[in-house]
């Protein structure tokens, strides 16, 4: 491939990776804004739809900067098995970390089943 046709492609990734961040920032920003407003009408829902929008959005941009989503799903289950490790807060007052990593695992025993 030319240096001149790759050119638009490399300008069209960067594109879409300021784009992507940019979604992802917006997100979070509408996300804050939710909790702090306390919406009462269906917000969980909208709350479970922005959180759903940040996730994807962080792996797709993962993807964009040449991360594969099983490198993000191992680094996931990484970081859980440290924070349990190290019973950190979320752990040790609630089992957030064990809970999310027994939910990771039960997807991917469902997907398996699946294939």
């Amino acid at each position: 491939m030319s240096q001149m046709h790759q050119m638009p492609n490399i300008t069209k990734n960067i594109k879409v990776i300021e784009f992507l961040k940019c979604n992802i920032l917006a997100d979070v920003s509408g996300l804050f804004n939710k909790l702090f407003t306390k919406d009462n009408d269906g917000s969980a829902f909208k709350v479970a739809d922005v959180l759903a929008s940040i996730i994807s959005g962080c792996y797709i941009l993962g993807r964009r900067l040449g991360i594969s989503y099983e490198t993000i799903d191992m680094k996931i289950r990484a970081n859980l098995k440290v924070g349990t490790i190290q019973q950190n807060e979320l752990e040790g007052e609630f089992g957030d970390l064990s809970a999310l990593e027994a939910h990771l695992d039960g997807s991917r025993s469902f997907a398996r089943r699946r294939a």
